[in-house]
């Protein structure tokens, strides 16, 4: 604001007056802290956010590490005991999970609480979020533009057969909703580096190792 001064001559000035901004611009969590250059040690801090279908045999998944930026998506069916999904969650030791409390069952939210080190939870509503293959589409024109032919080659892809992986869509609705919610999505989500997750190729394609393994094999 500006108060106006009158000096020795007589003539009146605007005084300014400065205050320190209070704006939010950011809210940190488990996953969304910045990375501590002084840390001895490294170690990923994934987000999982998770839909599955109301048999909850299906399962619609993102995997999101921001600080190296990236994202593996995908959509698989599960059997009875959520075999490839407790495998998933053992291997990449989620610090959050983002679901819909609307699909996800209970055994599959008390296995996550289980953990030896229980990862954040953060539920949304599907019906009152308006969460659909639709609104993750929608948000990814508003990070990538709407010309489909320039977005990750992985969304392309998806693109191509959204009906048969509508809840990798609808978990990627939901992790841009909890990106927004932190105020981080238009930094992350547009720099990610999207790739195709499917468990039993990536168990049997890549070898995944801890900050203390790597150590160890220094």
């Amino acid at each position: 604001g500006a108060n106006l001064l009158r000096l020795p001559n007589g003539q009146v000035v605007k005084k300014e007056t400065f205050a320190v901004g209070r704006e939010m611009t950011q809210i940190y969590t488990k996953s969304t802290l910045p990375y501590d250059p002084n840390s001895e040690e490294y170690d990923s801090r994934w987000i999982l956010s998770i839909k599955t279908d109301q048999k909850g045999q299906q399962f619609g998944l993102i995997l999101f590490d921001l600080q190296t930026l990236v994202l593996l998506i995908g959509q698989f069916a599960d059997d009875s005991l959520f075999t490839q999904f407790r495998t998933t969650v053992a291997q990449m030791r989620p610090v959050e999970v983002v679901y819909d409390k609307e699909s996800v069952s209970d055994c599959v939210l008390r296995f996550l609480r289980a953990q030896p080190l229980p990862p954040q939870m953060i539920s949304f509503s599907s019906s009152s979020e308006n969460i659909s293959s639709f609104r993750a589409i929608a948000l990814c024109s508003s990070y990538f533009g709407a010309d489909c032919s320039k977005w990750p080659s992985v969304l392309q892809s998806l693109r191509g057969t959204q009906s048969q992986n509508s809840l990798a869509w609808e978990s990627l609705a939901l992790l841009c909703l909890h990106l927004k919610k932190t105020m981080v999505d238009s930094q992350t989500i547009p720099m990610a580096e999207f790739k195709h997750y499917d468990p039993i190729s990536s168990r049997s394609k890549h070898l995944l190792l801890n900050s203390q393994a790597i150590q160890s094999l220094q």
